[in-house]
């Protein structure tokens, strides 16, 4: 999904229910156990890098969908 164009914006839902939005290819990174998340700043400025990741075991993914269009 990171690599078709044109992007679609996902949710990652994980086997505990956590949920995570990818909205841009950038914001994630594919490795050969993980996928890691950068997570957008609580200030809402979305110019700024991102301050905070999450990794995310791929065993523990549960489903991924495309968010729906505002």
């Amino acid at each position: 999904m990171l690599d078709q164009g044109p992007f679609v914006p996902f949710c990652v839902r994980m086997t505990d229910g956590d949920t995570w939005e990818v909205r841009h290819p950038e914001m994630a990174m594919v490795l050969r156990s993980r996928l890691i998340i950068a997570l957008p700043n609580d200030n809402g400025q979305t110019d700024e890098l991102p301050d905070r990741v999450v990794m995310c075991s791929l065993l523990h993914i549960s489903s991924i969908t495309p968010l729906q269009a505002a």
